[in-house]
């Protein structure tokens, strides 16, 4: 009897709960609204507008318009091609531009602009091409951002001592462009890093003073150091990328992963005896991804 008057007593229950719940749904059905309440209607237009925008907290604005950046991009920061030489569109002044537009936070107003101008770093400058002049531009934030130097295509597999110092130029133009920017860049990638051409000395390459280790004259290359320079210019880096192309000929009886090992012990070596050019005197950290097969026939914008 017990089992009886407890499903009994359940049931009476549900069917008190369902009256309720019907009472209140024919209550709101049949409640007038007030005559007094303002009604808004939306319109499509309204939606352009946010008059309450410029009464929040500036903090908060702040934030709004951080999230209005675009996301974070691999931005290249090697020297521009010449376009007539270079047959790779993405080293070409108008790929470039289209590739890392201008955030739209710098065409809102006043206080977008200086947020965006805080975060971002924008370099422009022109350049000769076929008798007309070329806008370029370089857009990055350091903090979110990857950079990476990549070889340029154009200079062929022979890099020559002039390719060497135009790498020099442009980091030195880069530096007095935006001084505070190498500062506050926190990783950056080298592509196109190579066992066998002169390109592995080209993108870590910064003094000229180094060319020295080039001593051609009268007989072969004369290797003195490994020539590093390039990442030296960037206090502020924490991370280093490297794609490492491996030749097929040269990596012989070695393993893939032995002679990727042999080049990150070289690099970190390096780093380590300069420590104290990097932030807190503490070398960044090295990841060296190898990849077997012929260098020029390979090489992509992602190596």
């Amino acid at each position: 009897m017990s089992n009886l008057d407890d499903e009994f007593a359940a049931a009476v229950e549900t069917l008190r709960l369902e009256a309720e719940i019907a009472g209140a749904n024919k209550d709101i059905f049949l409640e007038l609204p007030d005559s007094d309440q303002v009604l808004f209607i939306q319109r499509g237009e309204d939606l352009k507008d946010f008059q309450l925008f410029a009464d929040l907290p500036i903090e908060i604005r702040r934030m709004i318009w951080r999230e209005c950046f675009p996301n974070s991009r691999s931005v290249n920061i090697t020297p521009p091609c010449h376009v007539r030489v270079c047959h790779r569109s993405y080293c070409r002044p108008q790929t470039r531009a289209r590739r890392y537009p201008l955030p739209i936070t710098l065409h809102i107003n006043s206080e977008s602009r200086q947020e965006t101008l805080q975060n971002y770093t924008i370099i422009l400058w022109k350049i000769s091409e076929n008798e007309r002049q070329v806008s370029q531009q370089l857009v990055f934030d350091p903090k979110r951002d990857n950079l990476y130097l990549r070889c340029c295509c154009a200079m062929g597999p022979m890099i020559s001592d002039l390719d060497r110092k135009k790498l020099s130029r442009w980091i030195k133009f880069l530096q007095n462009a935006a001084p505070n920017a190498f500062e506050r860049i926190e990783r950056i990638e080298i592509r196109g890093y190579s066992t066998v051409f002169d390109t592995a000395d080209l993108m870590l390459k910064f003094p000229d003073t180094s060319l020295e280790r080039f001593c051609r004259v009268g007989g072969p290359a004369v290797a003195k150091e490994v020539v590093l320079g390039g990442v030296l210019q960037f206090p502020g880096l924490k991370h280093i990328k490297i794609n490492l192309w491996i030749d097929e000929v040269e990596i012989g009886q070695r393993s893939q992963q032995k002679v990727v090992g042999e080049y990150q012990k070289e690099i970190t070596t390096f780093l380590e005896k300069h420590k104290d050019i990097f932030a807190s005197e503490k070398a960044p950290d090295v990841v060296v991804e190898g990849r077997v097969g012929l260098y020029w026939a390979g090489i992509t914008d992602t190596w």
